[in-house]
């Protein structure tokens, strides 16, 4: 049966910061992967007494490590990807609510954004608002990207609540989608959307 160890437990290993053998503490830390990018949270490892450099994982913080690893592949096999070319004046709309609501530009759009596919899946009625919202100006330039990553459920429900409700393509239903946040937020549309959009601007910041 293989050892457990513990926190302060110590043992030995290479370092190669200091070049030699050196004497290990096994402590609790955030451990971080490149590919894929990743943190674990505090995971058990042995830490260089002199230079305090992580330098081994045990069996126990490597299950962990890898169940972790596994989770995150899934999650990305799993997801669904919107990516939409809009109008730079509906680039500027995400951009106006983020100030309006006090929240960081992109990490609330993405939050935002995907509130929105939520809502869509769930009513017909908002999918058919957000139609009626993704109708471009003619002579607009589609000239900026949005690229979103979703669930696989939600990416699902929502592309076919849309496609039910006539909306024909990813960049049409990212039109509607602003185009709706940004009426949600300017006028009284949906008061009750504007409170949800103000608490996860507080929750992004």
């Amino acid at each position: 049966m293989k050892q457990v160890l513990k926190e302060h437990d110590t043992g030995a290993a290479l370092c190669r910061t200091c070049r030699k053998q050196t004497k290990t503490t096994y402590l609790y830390r955030d451990f971080s992967l490149t590919t894929p990018k990743l943190r674990v949270r505090r995971v058990l490892v042995g830490v260089c007494d002199v230079c305090q450099r992580t330098l081994t994982v045990p069996w126990q913080s490597n299950e962990r490590i890898q169940a972790t690893v596994r989770a995150a592949r899934a999650r990305t096999e799993t997801s669904g990807r919107i990516e939409a070319r809009v109008p730079s004046d509906l680039y500027e709309r995400l951009r106006l609510i983020a100030a309006r609501l006090e929240a960081r530009d992109e990490a609330f759009a993405h939050v935002m954004l995907r509130f929105y596919l939520s809502q869509l899946s769930r009513s017909a009625k908002f999918a058919g608002r957000v139609r009626r919202l993704s109708v471009v100006r003619e002579g607009s330039r589609a000239s900026q990207r949005v690229s979103l990553r979703v669930s696989g459920k939600l990416y699902d429900q929502a592309l076919k609540q849309a496609q039910a409700q006539g909306v024909t393509d990813q960049s049409a239903l990212v039109r509607g989608l602003i185009s709706a946040a940004y009426e949600d937020v300017f006028t009284d549309c949906s008061p009750q959307r504007r409170a949800v959009l103000e608490c996860l601007a507080d929750a992004t910041n």
